[in-house]
């Protein structure tokens, strides 16, 4: 008997063949496309990043580097570091930051180099009672890793500049008390210092530096405090972020009236907006204050990694960026404004 044609046959064996072979070769080009998506991907976060490590102070340190597209190791490039906060390492901070840094540190032929922390934690130093704070001389170690470049990257020794964020901004405080004469300038980036480095690293040489805080900032409070993750001990003990800013404006011989500027406020749904004073004086200290945001650095830029509370007003790490290279420092250890 003939089948009705309302019913539906199975399929015969040559058409399910061509079935299969049809799904199997669009997951095929889909894989295919994905694996294409994420070396892409991996390139431009992560293109040509290297890692080495060498032995300081009887432990192995790590550090991942990136040389700028046009490398020229006969010419002095200038050296960024790129410190990075708890509970993350360089290849992390990497991936962090490289989208925003790689076009202006090629465009200057620098150096960026990332340090890694041990067990995730710098010893900044900053008050911690946290059992698992290292005691690694961190400071040392990155005044080392920059001697490296110098002699080994022909790193340009007037010319080196530091970013940190979170505990990388802390070390990085630290480490313009401890080795103020290394650094052209500083951008610190939701860190702060302690009320006795304060009151004890004085007359100390000018450095440049912009300091970002977040008003809202549940970890490192804009008036300062203990930095607690959950029921942990405090990792630091911070002086508030106006202590902070006036032990800078003093150390750097700044007038006490800012040029205030207002920045434009086009992401009003992130419900915070961004204010920059500006202090001069023998060296520059400018401070971003970012009301309303939380412990992140602003950016307008998607990142799977930024929470509601980022501020998505200004590209705040390639400003500080541009506020960086302004400045080196002269034979005698005095900083300058302009490129020597």
């Amino acid at each position: 008997p003939h089948p009705c044609p309302h019913e539906t046959t199975p399929l015969s064996p040559p058409r399910r063949r061509r079935w299969w072979k049809w799904i199997l070769g669009t997951l095929g080009a889909l894989v295919l496309l994905v694996a294409l998506v994420g070396a892409s991907l991996y390139h431009l976060v992560l293109g040509g990043y290297r890692e080495d490590s060498f032995e300081y102070a009887g432990v192995r340190r790590t550090f991942g580097y990136v040389l700028p597209r046009r490398y020229d190791p006969s010419q002095a490039s200038p050296l960024v570091l790129l410190l990075h906060g708890a509970g993350m390492n360089a290849k992390t901070m990497a991936i962090l930051a490289n989208l925003d840094v790689r076009p202006r540190a090629d465009a200057e032929h620098a150096i960026l180099i990332y340090p890694e922390a041990l067990e995730g934690l710098w010893n900044d130093g900053m008050g911690a009672v946290q059992p698992r704070t290292n005691p690694a001389p961190d400071s040392a170690f990155i005044a080392a890793l920059i001697d490296r470049f110098v002699s080994e990257r022909n790193g340009d020794s007037n010319r080196v500049y530091l970013l940190g964020v979170s505990n990388g901004a802390a070390l990085g405080y630290r480490l313009a008390c401890e080795h103020p004469r290394r650094f052209a300038a500083l951008a610190c980036f939701i860190g702060g210092m302690s009320s006795p480095w304060i009151q004890q690293a004085t007359n100390l040489p000018p450095v440049p530096i912009r300091i970002v805080n977040s008003t809202r900032d549940p970890f490192v409070r804009w008036e300062g405090g203990p930095v607690v993750f959950g029921d942990d001990p405090p990792l630091a003990i911070l002086a508030s972020v106006e202590e902070n800013v006036a032990y800078w404006t003093n150390r750097n011989r700044a007038g006490p009236i800012p040029r205030i500027t207002p920045r434009p406020n086009p992401s009003t749904e992130d419900h915070s907006q961004v204010t920059e004073y500006e202090y001069s004086g023998d060296a520059e200290v400018v401070v971003v204050k970012v009301e309303g945001a939380d412990h992140s650095v602003p950016t307008p830029h998607f990142r799977p990694w930024n929470g509601p509370g980022t501020n998505r007003d200004i590209e705040a790490v390639p400003e500080a960026l541009e506020f960086l290279f302004r400045f080196h420092q002269a034979p005698n250890g005095n900083v300058r404004r302009g490129i020597p």
